[in-house]
This record gives structure tokens, sequence and C-alpha cells, in this order.
């Protein structure tokens, strides 16, 4: 009983600074997207598309390696870690530095070919990032082993808070004292706000992770090889890196295309709205895409995806002891809570998604207009989204790390196949990245489900979803009807605060009524 208890509890700690991180995450994406502005935002988004995949590649895998190798190592008879630190810090510092080098010349190039040179300086100041945040996560993955979840909880909420301070303040600075380049300028202060965060975060966790020294020689069969580091984090790794290059692939082939499109094919395709003041079309309908409409679209999935994290301790605990029942009891209340956060929060942004928006980012009316259609096609999987790490949770519990990576390879090509077919489609244009990542959460959905089936775990999708989409229903009829009604003549945070409150309260009613939440 006190294992499973320290498990939960390292759980909880991981999932609460889940949710601060991610809520710095709004605080610091929101207010920088209404002061750069769409097009601005555009190129941001831009850099950043192109630095993930070296940076997802570098880190993916490693905390998860150490980790498990630090417990495996860690016992009463042998309270050593046989040198993992030392084996991953040579391993991956060194694989880091490789990474850094292809990257700082693959930027270049990219930059000087696509006259793009805020991707070249931009990217500069991203670069030390990579190996800083190597030695982040070897850190966090030795205290994770050690069942210490507070050091990775402390520097993840520190690295965050850091970002959206410095980089929003000096935003502001920027903007309101200088006179020449405040665009370039307030890009700079961006990107070297995230290298800075993620210096003071290593310096802090050297400092907070000093565990005791082994007092006696390592026996050989306890010593770590860089081989076993590799082969646990590779997988892990190689997964993070097909995300990051089907987002690559959004910015680097599908924007292109985009903007050889004839500009009266796009206003026309957004029933006439004007696109005065944009420089770049397509970087500014990528500004809006990225800045705007994921913003608004991941804040759901970011709260549910602590669900999953929190449910990860019991699952494996209960698949362990091989207790059917009480795993798919486990199973039944993390699929349920999911269903119960996701579906009434993607109905919401489906009615509201342009009053969010307009509310969040102060947009003009055809900023409104053009994220509002682009929400309402990405809602339409937004619930297969928000499943995702309670799917990953199940499989991950079960060992089935590497039926993950292969559902998300095969998700990741339909999406590169779907951007790239429609982005050249003139009276799709933008919509091309909503629609292809509908496309990867339902396969990613469908076949997860087919998975964890055939673990022999049953639950009824019935009820796991009858409820949650019969009250999220009503509560979007009723909300419909209210913009109908005076109501919708007062002050935009008045109508929403207003309309979210009641749609609160008959889904909660409806659910509370029909016992959902009741065991079986």
């Amino acid at each position: 009983m006190k294992k499973q208890s320290s498990f939960v509890k390292a759980g909880a700690v991981l999932a609460v600074s889940g949710v601060a991180v991610k809520m710095l995450s709004a605080a610091y994406r929101i207010p920088l997207t209404r002061m750069l502005g769409a097009d601005v935002m555009g190129r941001y988004s831009a850099v950043y598309s192109m630095f993930m995949p070296f940076f997802s590649f570098a880190t993916a895998g490693i905390s998860t390696a150490v980790a498990h190798f630090t417990a495996q190592t860690t016992s009463k008879e042998n309270s050593i870690t046989a040198g993992v630190r030392s084996a991953a810090l040579q391993l991956y510092m060194s694989v880091g530095a490789l990474l850094l080098a292809a990257y700082l010349i693959f930027i270049r190039l990219y930059s000087v070919r696509s006259q793009q040179p805020v991707i070249f300086w931009g990217g500069l100041m991203l670069a030390p990032s990579i190996l800083f945040a190597v030695a982040e996560n070897v850190l966090k993955g030795e205290s994770q082993g050690r069942m210490d979840m507070l050091p990775t909880a402390q520097a993840n909420v520190l690295e965050g808070f850091l970002k959206t301070a410095v980089g929003l303040l000096g935003v502001w600075c920027v903007k309101q004292y200088s006179t020449t380049a405040k665009d370039a300028k307030a890009l700079a202060v961006c990107f070297m706000a995230v290298t800075l965060s993620g210096i003071i975060c290593t310096v802090f966790l050297l400092l907070r992770c000093r565990y005791k020294p082994a007092e006696k020689a390592v026996a050989a069969k306890y010593r770590i090889k860089p081989a076993m580091l590799l082969k646990m984090s590779a997988p892990i790794g190689v997964s993070a890196l097909a995300i990051s290059l089907a987002n690559f692939f959004d910015t680097a082939v599908c924007l292109p295309r985009i903007a050889e499109i004839p500009y009266t094919a796009i206003v026309s395709s957004f029933d006439g709205a004007s696109f005065m003041g944009a420089g770049d079309i397509a970087m500014y309908l990528f500004g809006i895409w990225q800045g705007m409409v994921l913003s608004v679209f991941n804040l759901a999935p970011a709260v549910v995806a602590s669900v999953g994290s929190a449910g990860l301790p019991l699952i494996s605990s209960s698949w362990a002891k091989k207790d059917k029942s009480v795993l798919e009891r486990h199973i039944r209340k993390l699929f349920s809570v999911t269903a119960f956060l996701s579906v009434p929060a993607m109905a919401f942004i489906f009615c509201f998604g342009g009053d969010i928006v307009q509310l969040l980012f102060a947009t003009t009316s055809n900023q409104t207009k053009i994220a509002a259609v682009l929400l309402k096609i990405i809602c339409t999987g937004g619930i297969m989204c928000c499943f995702t790490s309670a799917f990953n949770s199940v499989l991950f519990a079960a060992g089935k790390s590497s039926r993950v990576f292969a559902i998300l390879l095969s998700a990741c090509a339909v999406k590169i196949v779907a951007s790239f077919v429609l982005c050249g489609v003139p009276s799709v244009n933008i919509r091309a990245f909503a629609v292809s990542n509908v496309c990867f959460y339902t396969i990613i959905f469908v076949r997860s489900v087919t998975a964890v089936k055939k673990l022999g775990a049953s639950f009824e999708f019935a009820h796991i979803f009858g409820v949650p989409f019969v009250a999220s229903t009503v509560a979007v009829l009723l909300a419909n009807w209210l913009k109908a009604t005076q109501l919708y003549s007062l002050p935009l945070f008045i109508r929403l605060f207003f309309c979210g409150v009641i749609f609160a309260l008959i889904y909660l009613l409806i659910v509370i009524c029909t016992g959902f939440f009741v065991d079986k």
C-alpha cells in the first residue's frame, strides 16, 4: 500500500506541475500574440518549426531512460546509481552536440535559400537550448528514478515562469521604448528568453539534485553502458521527431504552396475577409493558425493530459498485479474523466471559438472570422486529441511503447499527405492544417482503441461518451439560442462569461442527475 501511495503521490506532483506549466504557456502565448500580431507570430512559429525536430530528437526519451536505469540500480543493498548520470551525460551531450552542429548548418542553408534571415539568427539564439535541455533531462530522469518528483516539477514550473516573465517583459519594453526594428528586436527577446530560462533551470537542477556519491566500487553487473540507454531512449526520440517533422513539413513545404495561391482566391474562400496590412498573406494566416487557433484549441488537451499522467501509476500498479477487475475499473474511470472534461470543452470552443479568440487576442473582425472557421474544423477532432494521453497511459503501463510508436508514425504519415494534397487547393489553403490534424487524431484514436481492446481491457463507449455527449448537445443548443437573445448585445466579456456559466450549469446538472460517475 505504501508503494502504491508513493506512485500516486508522484503522479499527482507531476500532474499538478503539468497543469501549472500549461497555464503558464497559455499566459505566455496569448499576450505574446497580441503584442506581436499575426504576421510576426507567423515568423516566430516558423523559426520554432525549424528548431523543434532537432530539439525533440536530442532530448525526448532521455529522462525516461535515465529514470529507468537509476531505479533499476538503486536498492537497499546497493544504494548507488552505477554512474548513470555520468554515462548519460557523456552519451546524450555527444549526440546533442552533433545535432546542434547539423541544426546550425541546416538553418543557414535554409535561410539563404528561402531568403528568410530570421530563420538563421532566430535559430542561432535558440541553438544553445539543445545542450542545456539535454543536461536538464538527465538530471530530471535521475531524480524521477529515485521517486523524487519535486525537482522535475519545480524545474518545469520555474522554466515556464522565467520564459513567460522575461519574454513578455522584454517584448513590452521593446514595443514601448524602441524606435527602430521593433519586430526584429521583439523576436530576439522571445528567443533569448527561451535560452536564458534553460540555462537557469539547468543550474537549478545541478544544485537541487546533489545525491550522495557511491561509497564503494560499482560491481560490473550494475554498470550502465551507453547502448543500454540509447536502446530505451531512441524509440521515444524518434516518436517525438516524427511529430516535429510533420509540423516542420507544414512550414517548409506546405506554407510556400499556400503563398502561391492567388490573393483573390484566398479572400473569396473566407467570404471576402480583408487582408489589408498583411505583408505576407501566407505568414499572416500561419500566425493566426499557430498563435491564435492552436493556443485556444490546446487549452483543453493540455488540462486533460494531466489526467492521463496522474492515472498512469495506478494503471501500471494494477497491470503488474494482474488484477483485471481493478485494472478495468481504473481504465473506465480514466476514460470517463477524460470524456467528462473533453466533450464539453470542445463543444464550447466549437460554439464560441470566434468570441474566445476575439476576447483573448483583441483580434480584428477578419482575424476573428478566419480563426473561427479553423477552430470549427479542428474541434471536430478535439475529443480524439484529448484521449491521446489516456490511451498512451494504458499502452505504456502494459509495456506496449512500440505500439504507441507505430500508431504515431502512421498518423504522422497521414497528416503529411493530407497537408500536402490540400494546402494547394485554393478554396482550402490554411484549412489544410486543421483538416490534417483531424486526420492525425482520428488515426491515433481508432488504432489506440483497437490496441487497448487487444490487451483484454473492456470498457463501454456508450457509457463513457453517451452522457457527456447528450449533456453537451443540450448545453450547446441552449448556448446557440442565447446568441439570438438580448444577451448578445452585452459587451464581449460579459456575454461570454454568462454563456459559459449557463453552459457549465446545464452540463453539470445533466451529468449529476444521470449518475455518470457512480460505479456500475
